[in-house]
């Protein structure tokens, strides 16, 4: 498990555009986790196990344009939790967009596939996607081999909102 924390600046919504991506096969068979909007221009997370599943929490509301957000994602076990189980938890603003308890869910797939930063594709997935690119700006990055706390991610955000 970790966390994932980014700054996103979008300029524009697109679907499926991709911020921060674990895996580089146009079929997605490499596929660890992602960071994208989803369908409405939602910000939204998946995840992978080794079976090939997906669970997946998406944001509420789209993004405001040409604004600074926070974008966390925490999965794995937590070592909080006094019944020892594994979370995924996402956030927008320092604010949890939703939960789902994954003990049952794992393992979680490792993937040798490298990190893509502001696409979901190095390459072009098809004409009609292309590289399915984020449009914006993304800035500091910070991808933990742990669980952040609830109070950790909202520290990461308090620190730099209002720049």
């Amino acid at each position: 498990g970790g966390t994932i924390s980014v700054w996103v600046n979008p300029a524009e919504n697109i679907s499926f555009a991709g911020i921060l991506h674990k895996g580089v096969e146009t079929d997605f068979s490499d596929e660890a986790w992602s960071l994208q909007y989803w369908s409405g221009y939602m910000p939204s997370m998946l995840i992978y196990n080794e079976a090939g599943t997906r669970r997946q929490i998406t944001a509420s509301e789209a993004l405001e344009l040409n604004k600074w957000h926070h974008i966390a994602a925490v999965w794995g076990f937590d070592p909080g939790d006094a019944d020892g189980k594994s979370w995924f938890r996402f956030y927008i603003n320092g604010i949890k967009q939703g939960e789902i308890d994954v003990t049952t869910f794992l393992p979680l797939k490792n993937s040798d596939g490298s990190l893509i930063i502001g696409s979901q594709l190095p390459e072009s997935h098809s004409e009609t996607y292309g590289h399915i690119t984020f449009r914006g700006a993304i800035d500091n990055i910070l991808i933990y081999d742990h669980l952040l706390s609830e109070a950790e991610i909202a520290d990461l955000y308090n620190e730099y909102s209002g720049l």
